[in-house]
């Protein structure tokens, strides 16, 4: 088993527009993009399990991606220290195997740094600390866009049955959680039935992979039976020796499963060249101006980012954290744009926000980023439905990001996108959970009115009249 880590943050959770009746059962094992069974052995890697299980039936649904994604990368990925006293800034302070949760894969996913083929770093039933080096220089396989993270208040209602399976219907499977115990109390082993209504949080991440709207309450432990019909088909990480194959079946009432639950609601394989993310480790918490009383749903977030090459790049995405449903605009200005308002920013795109978690917006007319541009900045408006802390943010508020890096002048607060509030003059570290995504200009180009001329030592000299070339970075061949 594996422990999930809860973090203090709050989420909202939303009803879909159904759009057409859902059937009474589905079992994603029953079609073409059917899930791997994976065991975590002896490891707390379960939280890893369920995130790659959600994307790969992703991948297989929508994109006819047929992979199998690397868990022990997830896992090391998010942990800080590692051998010979080295540490990976985009870790948690966190035990290898001490557990994890949907807001650390999810941020994984996000931020571009998997997820990778599990070819490339094959499991391994050890939780051994390892050299930094083998997490590094690998190849991102897909490019995550939105997340859906949405927390509830454990029994789930029947608006969220009805996300949940639209969700598993037209995205893939979905990371939920679980108190796991093979008391009789609560798992009747012959029909694989499990309902948990005890006191204790969850300890372990399962995978919904379908549902029976007709599966009897009977099929229940004697002990401790639901009051109504009803269950969810969820793949565990045990392997097949667990239940009906690997699988087991979890009562709608159980008091835990809309605790926390993840979807992936948009994926391609188009992998940007360079990640700008000052959050490293995901939002854990929310800013605002408003109070209870007075209703105040808008702020303004923004980042200044470091260009981090002295060449030409295409902005193409960005992604921002979000705490519930509403709308966005985002602005872009070169420079830090902090002494100016979104007045004298560029508006680059807006949209609706119909989920927590991570959207991203990608730019239908891609920004030109001049290879002179040394820093940029993005800001983000929030125009949310009810949340008065409209802003997610990563903060060392919590023991796992008490390491987290910010400096002043990288990240501002705002409520009117005039005047803006510098999140790190002061000795807490807050970083809005902003980012963006370029590509490096390559140039195509044809020489004309070509000259070569040779000297002594037979050197070719090649002369063109074609501009815009980087000559320090162009070669011949």
């Amino acid at each position: 088993m594996c422990d999930r880590e809860k973090d203090e943050i709050n989420y909202r959770y939303f009803s879909f527009d159904v759009q057409g009746s859902l059937p009474s059962t589905y079992d994603l094992r029953k079609q073409t993009y059917a899930p791997v069974l994976k065991d975590q052995q002896s490891t707390g890697g379960c939280w890893a399990f369920s995130t790659t299980t959600v994307l790969e039936t992703y991948a297989k649904k929508k994109l006819n991606v047929n992979e199998v994604y690397s868990t022990r990368h997830i896992e090391y990925s998010s942990t800080r220290a590692f051998l010979n006293n080295t540490y990976n800034e985009d870790g948690y302070n966190r035990v290898l195997g001490s557990g994890g949760n949907a807001y650390m894969s999810g941020n994984y996913l996000i931020n571009g740094k998997g997820p990778i083929l599990e070819s490339e770093m094959p499991f391994k039933n050890n939780e051994n600390a390892i050299d930094i080096n083998e997490i590094k220089n690998k190849n991102v396989a897909l490019d995550v866009n939105n997340i859906a993270l949405i927390e509830g208040s454990g029994v789930c209602s029947a608006s969220e049955i009805e996300d949940i399976k639209r969700y598993v219907y037209e995205n893939g499977a979905v990371f939920t959680t679980t108190y796991m115990t093979l008391s009789t109390s609560y798992y009747n082993k012959t029909n694989y039935a499990y309902y948990y209504n005890g006191s204790n949080d969850s300890n372990h991440a399962i995978t919904i992979v379908g549902w029976d709207d007709n599966f009897s309450r009977t099929k229940f432990s004697s002990y401790n039976r639901p009051k109504s019909n009803g269950a969810w088909i969820v793949q565990n990480s045990y392997g097949s020796s667990f239940g009906e194959n690997g699988y087991y079946y979890l009562s709608y009432e159980d008091v835990l499963t809309c605790s926390a639950y993840m979807s992936i609601t948009d994926v391609d394989t188009t992998i940007e060249d360079n990640n700008y993310v000052l959050d490293k480790l995901g939002y854990n918490a929310f800013m605002g101006y408003g109070e209870l009383s007075d209703g105040v749903t808008t702020a303004y977030g923004m980042n200044v980012f470091n260009k981090t090459s002295g060449r030409e790049e295409v902005l193409k995405e960005v992604a921002f954290g979000s705490n519930g449903t509403g709308s966005y605009k985002i602005y872009y200005k070169e420079g830090n744009a902090s002494t100016t308002s979104v007045s004298n920013m560029r508006l680059i795109g807006s949209g609706t926000i119909s989920h927590s978690g991570y959207i991203t917006h990608k730019l239908s007319s891609p920004i030109t980023i001049g290879k002179n541009v040394t820093s940029f900045s993005i800001a983000v408006f929030y125009d949310m439905d009810v949340t008065i802390r409209p802003v997610p943010v990563s903060a060392n508020i919590h023991q796992k990001y008490q390491y987290m890096t910010a400096g002043p002048k990288t990240s501002y607060l705002s409520s009117n996108g005039t005047s803006w509030t510098d999140l790190n003059s002061g000795t807490d570290k807050i970083i809005a959970s902003i980012k963006a995504y370029t590509d490096d200009v390559d140039y195509d180009f044809a020489i004309e009115n070509k000259k070569v001329t040779y000297d002594n030592n037979v050197n070719v000299k090649i002369t063109t009249n074609t501009r815009n070339i980087d000559s320090e970075n162009m070669s011949i061949v």
